[in-house]
């Protein structure tokens, strides 16, 4: 008898104290072991993942996109292993539908999936018993709950505390600054350009710190990401033009020297940006999102955003990834060869 109320004991004590995770689609998971192999379809996670974490070693399996931002650059310097992590387990591009057999054939404790990008990229996965947790891509609180969701399953909550107070202090600064703003400009941001043009509209990200700094998006009459035509475009005129950092080699003489849209506020002002890439692509949300606020406020409100960004950059660098960036890591991440003849950005990031 009392060999089963020790064994009754042992039991409910491993039961209490499992791991348990509630993703951005409500839905709780349960973990009997610590979590060790992660997969990461969606791109921007990963980079999130290890910043939290302070090392690769979790990951087995990435969206190729995630090695194209990193690869000759500052996190794939810093963690170079994940540059021959398998991705094959997923299409290429904006493409986020899983190989399931390729998913499984990594072992995966956890997968991390997009949970706003419909359920036949979702559902899949769960279906073939893997532990999956839906990450969603909206707006800034969306992004804390990634910091929450991956920090409790890798038991770091001390580092996302520190995240999440960065993260607030810096909204809160920029909101004042942006409320002085009296005429707001016109900010358009490209995720497609090359081949077809797709802008983000709202409910983006995007389109989230185009409002945070005082601008105002003319794509925001549709929600998500959406194509246009060139003719679009120039009747939207916008006085900002930010080019993607997904498609290799764009730069901001893709938009002033175009046929069709030089002839706009932006090409003609030279007020067209290609957006940094440090730990990841600022485009999306990610680890420093609020480096991408103090950047675009900057750029659009220069009078009212004025903050020492290569040094906020360093500091932060030193909270997130335990290391310190060089000013050549600075003139890489900030672009400054790509963005050397776009107004005003010489002189605001030197």
């Amino acid at each position: 008898m009392r060999i089963l109320l020790i064994t009754i004991c042992i039991f409910w004590a491993t039961l209490a104290s499992a791991l348990e995770v509630v993703d951005q689609k409500g839905r709780t998971i349960q973990f009997e072991n610590p979590v060790e192999r992660v997969v990461s379809i969606p791109i921007p996670a990963p980079s999130m993942f290890m910043s939290i974490d302070g090392s690769a070693d979790k990951l087995v399996g990435v969206h190729q996109l995630t090695k194209t931002a990193m690869k000759g650059r500052f996190l794939g310097r810093l963690f170079p292993e994940v540059l021959q992590l398998p991705s094959d387990f997923v299409g290429g591009g904006f493409n986020f539908m899983p190989n399931v057999e390729g998913v499984l054939a990594l072992k995966p404790d956890l997968v991390f999936q997009w949970g706003n990008y419909g359920d036949e990229i979702f559902d899949p996965l769960t279906n073939a018993g893997l532990n999956v947790a839906a990450i969603k891509i909206r707006n800034e609180q969306d992004t804390r709950e990634w910091i929450r969701i991956m920090s409790t399953v890798l038991g770091k909550e001390d580092k996302a505390l520190k995240m999440v107070n960065w993260r607030e202090q810096t909204m809160q600064i920029i909101k004042t600054n942006s409320a002085k703003v009296q005429k707001k400009k016109s900010v358009l941001y490209f995720r497609l350009f090359k081949n077809n043009l797709q802008v983000a509209g709202k409910g983006t990200y995007n389109d989230f710190y185009i409002n945070l700094v005082g601008g105002e998006n003319p794509a925001a009459g549709n929600k998500g990401f959406y194509n246009v035509t060139p003719e679009q475009v120039v009747a939207w005129n916008p006085d900002i033009v930010l080019m993607n950092g997904f498609e290799p080699k764009l730069s901001p003489k893709n938009y002033i020297e175009h046929p069709v849209f030089s002839v706009t506020d932006a090409a003609v002002n030279k007020t067209v940006y290609s957006m940094p890439l440090g730990g990841y692509r600022w485009d999306p949300p990610n680890q420093e999102s609020p480096l991408t606020w103090m950047w675009l406020g900057m750029l659009t409100y220069p009078e009212f955003h004025k903050y020492p960004l290569r040094d906020e950059i360093k500091r932060s660098y030193k909270m997130l990834y335990e290391t310190e960036a060089s000013d050549q890591d600075l003139n890489e991440i900030l672009k400054m060869k790509i963005n050397a003849s776009s107004k005003g950005y010489a002189t605001s990031f030197r």
